[in-house]
C-alpha cells in the first residue's frame, strides 16, 4: 500500500479508538497482519459471510483489557469500517458467525455481543469474551500496542 493508504487508515483506526476504547490497553490487529492464522481464516469467513466491503484493512481485530477488574478483563472485538448488512436474512448470517466466532476466539460459550450494528455509517463491532490464550498471545505478537487517549 502507498503512504497516502497508510495515513488513512491509520486515521480511521485512531478515530475509532478514540471514540470507543476508554480501556487503558489495547492491540490493534487487522486482518491483512494475521495471514496464516485462524484468525485470518475468520476474517475469511466474515468476508465471504459477507461479501460487500468487508477487506484486510478494513476489518480490525482488538484485544482489550480493562485493569479494573482483577483478575485482568480481556476482550475480542471484530470493527468493521465499511459493513453494508442490515437484513434479516443478514442477522440471521451474523448470529451463525457469531457462534463460528465464539468456538474460534473464546474459551466459554455464549459470550459474543454486537457492540453497534450501526446501517447508517455503515459500521460494525463484535466483541467475544474470555478469548483463548492463544488469540491473546497472538494479538499482543501481532498486533499494534495502542494506549486510549
Amino acid at each position: 500500500m502507498d503512504n497516502d493508504t497508510n495515513a488513512w487508515l491509520e486515521q480511521e483506526y485512531q478515530e475509532f479508538e478514540r471514540q470507543f476504547l476508554a480501556l487503558p490497553a489495547f492491540w490493534r490487529a487487522a486482518a491483512q497482519t494475521l495471514r496464516g492464522t485462524r484468525l485470518y481464516s475468520l476474517f475469511e469467513s466474515f468476508a465471504r459471510t459477507f461479501p460487500d466491503h468487508p477487506s484486510d484493512v478494513n476489518t480490525v481485530f482488538y484485544l482489550v483489557e480493562s485493569v479494573s477488574q482483577i483478575p485482568v478483563s480481556q476482550e475480542v472485538w471484530l470493527w468493521c469500517s465499511h459493513f453494508e448488512h442490515q437484513s434479516l436474512e443478514d442477522l440471521r448470517n451474523l448470529v451463525t458467525f457469531m457462534d463460528e466466532g465464539m468456538r474460534v476466539l473464546s474459551s466459554d460459550e455464549d459470550c459474543a455481543r454486537v457492540e453497534m450494528l450501526d446501517s447508517f455509517r455503515e459500521r460494525i463491532v463484535l466483541s467475544f469474551y474470555f478469548p483463548r490464550p492463544d488469540t491473546v498471545e497472538l494479538l499482543k505478537a501481532r498486533g499494534v500496542r495502542g494506549v486510549a487517549k
